[in-house]
């Protein structure tokens, strides 16, 4: 019923660095969602604030159909997929224009969307909060 391909990275993450993009961590998003696997790159003291708006607002229609025919809330839904971020990319903002840039003159498109960004973390939160 619902059939994706899986997307290689690799070739897109070579032209960044080539460009001289600091990519700081990267996580690919599978099994364990948008709730596992953010976590298993930050550090102690770090926190990434993951914003529901942005993640909801570029949602494919196929993961909002699976949540109202199997009746999941928010949270099931970010804990057990992707929800159409296969990657968490955490860069500077100087390099959102490089990347954009490049991903234009390969023809992969303005693949930049911001979900989130990291701040330090507040004594006593999760390392990953979603606002």
């Amino acid at each position: 019923w619902v059939c994706s391909n899986h997307k290689l990275y690799f070739n897109q993450f070579e032209a960044y660095r080539a460009l001289g993009v600091n990519i700081k961590a990267m996580a690919h998003i599978t099994g364990g969602g948008l709730i596992e696997n953010p976590k298993r790159i930050i550090p102690d003291g770090i926190q990434m604030q993951l914003y529901k708006g942005h993640i909801n607002k570029h949602m494919h229609k196929n993961f909002k159909t699976l949540q109202e025919y199997g009746n999941l809330d928010i949270y099931e839904m970010y804990k057990t997929f992707n929800c159409g971020i296969g990657m968490i990319v955490v860069i500077g903002l100087k390099d959102v224009e490089k990347i954009n840039k490049i991903n234009i003159i390969n023809g992969w498109g303005n693949e930049i969307v911001a979900v989130g960004r990291i701040v330090d973390k507040p004594e006593k939160q999760d390392n990953l909060i979603f606002t």
